[in-house]
Formats: C-alpha cells, structure tokens, sequence
C-alpha cells in the first residue's frame, strides 16, 4: 500500500496557517485514508478533533501525464457541507487550506438557537425526571392537541406532512406515560427539531410551540 505523507516543512506552513486564522493545532489530528483518485494508496487528512470538519491533501494523475496533482477534498466549505478541487501546485493547495480554516473558525464561533433552545428546554426548563401524574397527563394531552393544530396550520398541509405530525404527537401521549418528565422533554425537543424540515415548517416556530405546550402546564413542566 502505497502512502503519500507531506513533508515536515509543508506540515509545519500549514500549522501556522491554522495559528493566523485564530486555530490552535493541537486542535486537529492527522489521519491517514485512502485516496479518492488513485489506487491502493493512503493519504493524509487534518481532522478538527471531535468534529466531521477535515482536509485532505489527495493526488490525482491524468491519464494522459505522468505528473501528479493535488487533489483537495475538504469539509465544510464557504456555502456547502463538502467540497473539493484539483490544482497544480502546493501553493494553491496551501490558499485553499487557509480559505477552509478560517471557515472552520467562522462554524466553531457561529451560534447554534436550536441547539440551545434544546438544551435550555431539556435541562433548565424541566424538573426532575420523576413521572407524570394523571393529572399532569390530562393537561400535557390538551397543550399536545394545541401543538398538533398549532403545526398543521403552519405546514405545507400534504397528506404526508399530516399523518407525520398527527402520528408524531400521538407517540409523544404515549411516551409521557412510560417516561420521566426530562426524558420526555428531551424526546420532545428532538422530535420536533428533526421534523421541521420533512413538515417544511422553519424552527423559528419553535417558541410558539414551546409556549403552547406550557400553558397550563408551567408547574409541572418548569422549575419551582
């Protein structure tokens, strides 16, 4: 199995490239995969620990040339999840690492509203886990309907959408009866923060929802 591995002197450019754009190395791992273009060979790729952000440094050969170029695969890039390119020279290959970094520091630095109203609404806004009464139950019933109706008048109204959002609150009364209240709450916020996109619905509707859900149901559903 052949490997390409870049020299310390590149390694070491591409280290200070990540230190200007505000990104600290011991940040990101090299890892070796195997190579998009040519065969029975490995090659490196910097991946942000932790992350799906990487670059990888892959060679391509025309089968008309004898040369090798680079061949950069990277994640994200500028307005899309992945990319890559094809260019003649370390130099270019080099421009592209340092567009990419700087867009992996804008994504780190970026704020994430759905992520915290998930958390928010899991960990702040929820008691402990301990179960549902009846009572509580009648009353999160009646705040569901209102988030079912609340929702298909938001959606794009297929048939597809309403069975979606009718089965999905039905399996939501369900859930409540099995699971502690910060289990369920979590449930909750991930079914709906899943579903936005198949219901063509955008999660700005989320605190309408949220506020739908607790009324009447504040003392049970937020901290005392």
């Amino acid at each position: 199995m052949r490997k390409i591995e870049l020299l310390k002197s590149q390694r070491s450019e591409l280290g200070k490239i990540l230190i200007n754009k505000g990104l600290q190395p011991l940040d990101f791992q090299w890892n070796e995969i195997k190579s998009s273009y040519l065969k029975d060979t490995r090659i490196q790729s910097l991946v942000y620990k932790h992350s799906r952000y990487f670059f990888a440094f892959d060679r391509y050969k025309n089968a008309n040339s004898s040369s090798e170029r680079w061949a950069c695969r990277y994640s994200p890039d500028q307005d899309i999840s992945d990319a890559s390119s094809i260019t003649e020279s370390w130099n270019n290959a080099t421009a592209l690492f340092s567009k990419w970094a700087a867009i992996v520091k804008r994504e780190l630095e970026a704020e994430d509203p759905w992520v915290e109203a998930e958390e928010e609404f899991a960990r702040d806004w929820t008691t402990s886990n301990e179960k549902f009464s009846s009572t509580e139950l009648e009353k999160l019933d009646l705040r569901l309907e209102g988030v079912k109706q609340y929702l298909l008048e938001q959606s794009d109204r297929s048939d597809k959408t309403i069975k979606s959002i009718e089965s999905g609150i039905e399996n939501l009364k369900k859930s409540a009866r099995g699971f502690g209240k910060k289990d369920w709450a979590t449930m909750f916020v991930g079914w709906f923060f899943m579903s936005c996109t198949e219901w063509a619905i955008s999660q700005v509707h989320w605190q309408q929802v949220v506020t739908i859900l607790l009324k009447s149901t504040k003392t049970f559903l937020l901290q005392g």
